[in-house]
């Protein structure tokens, strides 16, 4: 049976120690703040990643770590006039902060790692694959004989549904259904007037059922995922 808290921040030192000997997979959501149209949140990205992380971790076992909502190249409406909102970091100083915390997290015993990005900027997606083969080769290179490694899932929480269609937009239906669905009280419709900067189809043809039926099928992919790297390194 999973812990009832799987995010840690709220975690006690025994009750992380328990955690890490019985399922040592660790989440790790990352997103953005910027525009995400007039009827999103700004950190819609780390927010999407973070309630997808929880869920799978109630399932999988695990800790969920808090969201990294600083991310690389995102969207600016500055140049028009538009207060937007955004605040990036740049793209080298996001490899550098993502690499030395998954290194910290790896010195903590977790075995399995989930870097899962709602922020789909090539730079961020970019920085989040190559730190996780980074670490994975360092890991392999001087892992004692027969001792278990590291293995690091990193990818675009998208990816996990491009046969519904979902290739990933831009505060478009497919983000506004999702936001529907994990936290409905931050849609705002009545403030969608215009589609400034939003890319993809309408989100006007959102749904919370969509969002629903994305999110359950990238929780249960993600899952499948993270069994699998268990099973790979004899944990499960």
């Amino acid at each position: 049976m999973c812990p009832k808290e799987v995010r840690y921040e709220l975690l006690h030192p025994d009750e992380l120690d328990r955690i890490v000997r019985k399922r040592p997979i660790a989440y790790i959501p990352l997103g953005s703040l910027e525009w995400h149209g007039r009827h999103l949140p700004l950190g819609n990205d780390a927010i999407k990643a973070y309630e997808i992380c929880l869920r799978a971790a109630k399932i999988t076992g695990g800790v969920v770590f808090p969201p990294i909502y600083w991310g690389a190249e995102c969207l600016k409406l500055r140049a028009i006039g538009i207060r937007d909102g955004t605040v990036d970091i740049d793209y080298f100083v996001f490899k550098a902060f993502l690499l030395d915390i998954v290194r910290r997290v790896m010195k903590q015993g977790f075995r399995v790692i989930v870097l899962l990005t709602g922020h789909y900027s090539r730079e961020q997606v970019s920085a989040i694959k190559e730190v996780a083969e980074m670490c994975e080769r360092i890991t392999e290179s001087v892992k004692p004989k027969g001792t278990p490694s590291v293995r690091i899932i990193a990818l675009p929480e998208y990816e996990l549904a491009l046969d519904l269609g979902y290739h990933g937009d831009h505060a478009a239906k497919w983000e506004t259904s999702i936001l529907m669905y994990l936290r409905p009280e931050l849609v705002d419709m009545e403030k969608l007037t215009d589609l400034l900067g939003v890319d993809g189809e309408d989100p006007r043809k959102a749904s919370k059922e969509l969002g629903e039926k994305v999110v359950t099928l990238i929780t249960n992919r993600l899952c499948k995922l993270v069994r699998n790297a268990l099973r790979e390194l004899k944990l499960s």
